[in-house]
């Protein structure tokens, strides 16, 4: 099974995996290390993100995801996910719909995403994991030694072909009938976990947070931003308000349920 901790920032989603990580013994990775350094500049001047500057972020993150379940290995990714089309590229990678309109042939875009900009599925992934590689190498080595992640990568062939297999169910991203080397296994749920709260509340824990780039004033366009989850999506709503140990225990509960039934 693979987590997404979702919810506006202040709602506690770094904190609460590594609480969760240390309790499941499971990977984690913060989505905030895999924002490129443009886009921690527009949100420590609290000017906001839009869908172009979100896009290539997500897409990193993706890639993540898929190396997880590549291996099928359980994890936790911290991700604000506030909108259910960021959500799908966070599941699909590039196939997912994203822009309403065809802006890469803008300069901004192309600016932005210069190496982005691909003829090919194979070459659009690998750029990507490049600039994961690139970001992982940069991030502080102050993780726990469970919280690694594997720079394992599978060659550029077999990503195109997996791309090409996506399966709808449980987003799952495999091979149809022997998809982690092993008959009958398929790689883990991806479960997103909103972690919601009322603004008053989150807005206190921002005052009080320190040494993060997040601008407390973007709270309210968080707010504004934020799509729920939607009853065909996979999904938990965790009330944040509770302490951090009951946060924490319900989230692991559920996890264990879900593992413990039957495929």
């Amino acid at each position: 099974m693979i987590l997404i901790l979702m919810g506006v920032s202040g709602s506690g989603k770094s904190t609460i995996g590594h609480m969760l990580a240390e309790k499941l013994q499971w990977t984690f990775e913060d989505g905030d290390d895999y924002h490129p350094p443009s886009n921690k500049t527009k949100m420590s001047s609290g000017v906001p993100l839009d869908d172009t500057d979100r896009h290539q972020w997500l897409l990193n993150l993706n890639s993540i995801i898929q190396r997880w379940q590549r291996s099928n290995q359980h994890g936790i990714i911290v991700c604000s996910a506030l909108k259910l089309k960021y959500r799908q590229v966070l599941l699909s990678g590039r196939s997912a719909k994203y822009f309403d309109t065809d802006v890469s042939s803008s300069s901004n875009f192309k600016q932005r995403h210069s190496q982005d900009v691909r003829t090919d599925s194979t070459s659009e992934m690998e750029s990507t994991h490049t600039e994961v590689d690139q970001l992982q190498v940069g991030k502080q080595e102050d993780h726990l030694p469970h919280q690694s992640l594997s720079t394992q990568t599978a060659s550029v062939q077999d990503v195109a072909t997996t791309l090409h297999r996506q399966q709808e169910e449980h987003h799952y991203i495999a091979k149809d009938d022997d998809c982690c080397g092993l008959t009958g296994c398929k790689p883990p749920l991806v479960l997103f976990v909103h972690l919601k709260s009322t603004m008053e509340l989150i807005s206190s824990r921002l005052s009080e947070r320190k040494g993060h780039f997040f601008n407390p004033g973007l709270l309210q366009s968080q707010f504004d931003t934020l799509e729920e989850l939607g009853a065909d999506e996979d999904g938990l709503v965790v009330d944040v308000s509770n302490s951090l140990d009951s946060v924490v225990s319900q989230i692991r509960d559920h996890v264990l349920t879900s593992l413990s039934e039957p495929i």
